[in-house]
């Protein structure tokens, strides 16, 4: 989520540029940090009972947070500590300046989770810093993810997804980045990703990149669109295929070195569909990567390569963690929406992979202790819901569990940033198992099967989809899901398109729809209750 532009950006109003350091000066301020590394505890602060508040409760609730503390959490570290680079700030801070949708927002209470939020809303102005010290901004389009880890093997190269603005005219509460890309011939025919263009247009939201990675082929059509419209104002170029996957990805085995059971693919493929697919995607990187040799001033290295898959398989493995105990208890250790954040910080690191890392485990830690504790943000007999496809309106996260839900797992488009990456491979390789893991690059019931699993797997009792009104994937997607959960499942679906800022009537209506869903999950559960009665137990009593 990156929803602020420079006019609301509160850091960006000091127009004084971050210090470039010289030789000297960038040592010590390295040392100095070294000394002062983000803590796995935090001994100045005692975090309340779990519990979810409001925006102004966080304002509150941070005024007892030390100055020390707040200190302590920064961004892109290697500039040592600045004027500008902490982020640790209340919602309501960000309310103030234009992201008016988190006074309406319900938070998780932990530290961690407030970190999480300072550094997903702080990304736009990151990216801003990212230029003025120096590092050269990539944009990655349509790929959802599976680039990155490359990205990020060059120094002093950041890279960020255009298309997570469609989050942006929910929170801020207008439709104007669809109301400028609607002028340039994208209206409401496509889905809410057209505010992506609509942020290139305005040339606020983010520095205009060094760089745009855009995936063509076996991608999202609303994003093509984006990505032509994003073309035409002349900004370097590169074009990644990303080839239509025929067949399910082959059976996971162990392998390699080390238990390779949580990896997404077997081993190389020899030959056959696969091996095309694999050699294809190894000679388009092979082609990206003096692209960003030139950017970065950089030759490729492939150990670093293999060092930054590293880093990014230990940020996936402590999401999967957060995931189970967030998802799979009865009861929920982290809030859904902190969960949604979360997950998509996997995509890019919201410009700052080590920080995002480090937040990732923050998280683990949190919701680890909590399950432990047996403290949970959800009702332990809550309705367990498997939730399809992101929400661009985050709020209905919120409402779900409002209504009684616990969101015990989800599909959110981006299976290609779940599973570790296979480190016993050359790194090349590794990162085909990414792209050919995308949720959107094969048919309808792959994505489905994997729905069918998940929810299985996670005990669901009943599957929302939010649909995405004019979204390319949805037309026939959600009906071909829907009827394999019900036909295969017996559970009860939810579909609904969520509605565009402003729509009021409309979004009562999706409330009311989903609170007789509820309903719906609270007369099976009845009914299974009495099904599983023994004969004669409900006369005991009498």
């Amino acid at each position: 989520m990156n929803p602020l532009t420079t006019k609301y950006n509160f850091h960006i109003f000091n127009t004084e540029h971050p210090p470039i350091l010289g030789k000297k000066n960038s040592i010590n301020n390295r040392k100095q940090m070294k000394a002062q590394p983000p803590a796995k505890s935090t001994p100045f602060w005692v975090e309340p009972p779990p519990g979810k508040i409001s925006s102004s409760a966080w304002r509150r609730s941070f005024a007892t947070i030390p100055a020390e503390l707040i200190d302590r959490y920064r961004y892109y570290r290697d500039n040592g500590k600045t004027p500008w680079n902490t982020y640790l700030i209340p919602p309501s801070t960000f309310a103030a300046y234009g992201v008016r949708y988190l006074q309406k927002l319900r938070f998780d209470n932990s530290l961690a989770s407030l970190r999480l939020w300072g550094f997903a809303l702080t990304e736009s102005e990151r990216l801003y810093r990212a230029r003025q010290s120096g590092k050269k901004v990539v944009a990655l389009m349509g790929d959802l993810g599976p680039l990155a880890p490359l990205v990020y093997s060059f120094p002093n190269v950041v890279a960020f997804y255009p298309e997570c603005h469609w989050w942006t005219p929910f929170l801020t509460e207008s439709n104007d980045l669809f109301d400028v890309a609607a002028r340039k011939g994208i209206g409401e025919d496509c889905c809410f990703v057209r505010a992506a263009l609509g942020a290139f247009l305005k040339r606020c939201y983010f520095p205009g990149p060094d760089l745009c990675v855009a995936s063509v082929g076996a991608t999202c059509d609303d994003m093509a669109a984006v990505i032509q419209g994003a073309w035409g104002m002349k900004y370097p170029f590169f074009w990644f295929e990303i080839p239509h996957r025929p067949v399910m990805i082959p059976p996971l085995i162990k392998g390699g070195s080390g238990d390779q059971s949580n990896t997404i693919l077997s081993p190389p493929y020899q030959g056959g569909a696969g091996g095309d697919l694999q050699n294809l995607l190894v000679s388009q990187f092979q082609t990206l990567i003096p692209r960003l040799e030139e950017i970065s001033g950089h030759a490729f290295s492939a150990e670093a390569l293999r060092h930054t898959l590293a880093k990014v398989n230990r940020f996936r493995r402590s999401v999967e963690k957060t995931r189970r105990y967030a998802y799979r208890s009865y009861g929920a250790s982290l809030p859904a929406l902190e969960m949604m954040d979360l997950e998509f910080m996997g995509m890019a690191f919201y410009a700052d992979l080590d920080e995002a890392l480090d937040i990732a485990r923050h998280l683990e830690r949190t919701a680890r202790k909590r399950f432990q504790q047996k403290q949970f943000v959800t009702a332990t007999d809550a309705y367990r819901l498997f939730w399809v496809t992101p929400p661009a309106d985050p709020i209905l996260l919120n409402h779900a569990e409002e209504l009684g839900g616990q969101v015990v797992g989800s599909e959110y488009l981006i299976n290609q940033i779940r599973k570790p990456l296979r480190e016993d491979l050359p790194p090349l390789e590794a990162l085909t198992e990414g792209i050919l893991a995308m949720s959107l690059i094969g048919t309808s019931g792959q994505r489905a099967n994997i729905v069918v699993k998940e929810a299985k797997q996670a005990k669901a009792e009943g599957v929302i989809i939010s649909s995405i009104f004019a979204g390319s994937h949805c037309a026939s997607e959600n009906r071909i899901i829907a009827e394999e959960v019900r036909r295969r499942l017996n559970l009860p679906v939810l579909v609904f398109d969520v509605v565009g800022p402003g729509k009021e009537r409309q979004q009562g209506q999706t409330l009311s729809r989903m609170q007789a869903f509820m309903e719906v999950l609270q007369a099976r559960r009845g009914r299974k209750a009495v099904e599983n009665r023994e004969p004669g137990e409900g006369n005991r009593e009498q």
